[in-house]
């Protein structure tokens, strides 16, 4: 269970009035935080040794604009709106470097 905020560009709280497709993604990067310090150090080296590995939490589908079944539709009484990513997953995807 979670709860999130609605921005439209990032940049404005909310969102006009319509229907929208909604976007999921929950990830975890293991070993993430010894890649970075290693390229901070500039040791490209190490980083090249370490290996990230990237989990999903929810289906992947969530996040893919194309595949999302999720939509909203807003309108100027909306409050809160409630979407279904069940069941949870773990699923590895590509780490992108």
């Amino acid at each position: 269970s979670g709860i999130a905020e609605l921005w439209t560009y990032g940049k404005h709280k909310g969102a006009p009035a319509g229907e929208f497709k909604v976007l999921v993604e929950k990830r975890f990067n293991e070993g993430e935080e010894e890649y970075i310090a290693a390229m901070n150090r500039h040791d490209e080296a190490a980083a090249d040794k370490i290996t990230v590995r990237s989990w999903s939490f929810v289906e992947v589908k969530f996040g893919d604009a194309a595949a999302t079944p999720l939509t909203v539709n807003v309108d100027g009484n909306t409050k809160m709106l409630e979407v279904d990513v069940s069941p949870a997953v773990k699923t590895e995807i590509p780490y992108m470097k």
